[in-house]
Parts: structure tokens; C-alpha cells; sequence
């Protein structure tokens, strides 16, 4: 029987990255980098200039980078690894 592990978990939510999900973290990031640069409602600069001022790629393409190490990560592993046997 296969134990929950954090990279099973991890897994999971890397998954589930259809649907609403990077919508909301994009919202969130947006939000962020508009607090930091002090960006206010008034003010109508668009969001994609906003990532350009701060050097950010789009939240959608970060996560399939991330993704994309996550997996060659695992693949690395060794062939009995429980992480490699969940994928």
C-alpha cells in the first residue's frame, strides 16, 4: 500500500491546474506586483505592462516551468522510488 507523501500531494495540486486555478493566482499576482510598484485603481496601466515593469513571465507559463522541472525531477529518481511509482 502506497503512503501520502508530499510529493503525492504535490502532484495532486500540480494537477489541478485546470480550470479557475491559475486565474486566481494570476489575480493574486497582478494584485501584488500593483501594491509593490504602488500602482493605484486611478491610475490605467494595463497588466501586462505591469509584469514587463517588474521582469515577471506570465503565471500560466511559470507554472508549466515549474511543472516541467517538477517532473524531470522525478523521472530522476530511482526506479523504486514510491514518488516515481505514483507518477
Amino acid at each position: 500500500m502506497l503512503k501520502p507523501s508530499c510529493c503525492m500531494v504535490q502532484s495532486g495540486l500540480v494537477e489541478n491546474l485546470q480550470g479557475n486555478y491559475p486565474q486566481t493566482v494570476r489575480v493574486f499576482v497582478h494584485k501584488c506586483l500593483r501594491i509593490i510598484l504602488r500602482i493605484r485603481w486611478p491610475m490605467k496601466i494595463s497588466n501586462k505592462s505591469v509584469r514587463e515593469k517588474c521582469s515577471q513571465e506570465d503565471i500560466k507559463v511559470e507554472l508549466a516551468n515549474r511543472r516541467c522541472s517538477w517532473i524531470s525531477h522525478i523521472l530522476r529518481k530511482p526506479a523504486n522510488d514510491i514518488t516515481k511509482e505514483a507518477l
